[in-house]
């Protein structure tokens, strides 16, 4: 349902909208890692956070539950790991972090 959902959304978006989703999604990413110094629950890291939260809600209606659910994927799904690790070594366990501190704050 929520990847019917997703697909669908993804098939209204023109070519430039999809682009600057896909530039959203890098600058996402880059933010948390440019922020781990700190910490998963820092207050940089936590806004990074609440953006790919609101970012995934541009696909689909992504509950905290369901958000809590997507931290499992980042950390073990194979494509979402490798990724991942492209960006920095730790990024996966660091991001399974940061969601749930984010989930369980509210």
């Amino acid at each position: 349902m929520l990847l019917n959902e997703s697909k669908r959304r993804w098939d209204r978006y023109a070519q430039a909208e999809r682009a600057a989703l896909i530039q959203r999604g890098h600058e996402f990413f880059d933010g948390v890692v440019q922020n781990m110094g700190p910490g998963p629950g820092s207050p940089e890291v936590q806004a990074q956070v609440a953006a790919l939260h609101n970012g995934v809600g541009l696909f689909y209606v992504c509950t905290l539950e369901i958000f809590r659910g997507l931290r499992e994927m980042y950390a073990m799904h194979p494509a979402f790991v490798a990724t991942l690790r492209k960006r920095h070594p730790d990024l996966p366990e660091f991001l399974r972090e940061a969601v749930t501190i984010y989930v369980d704050a509210r």
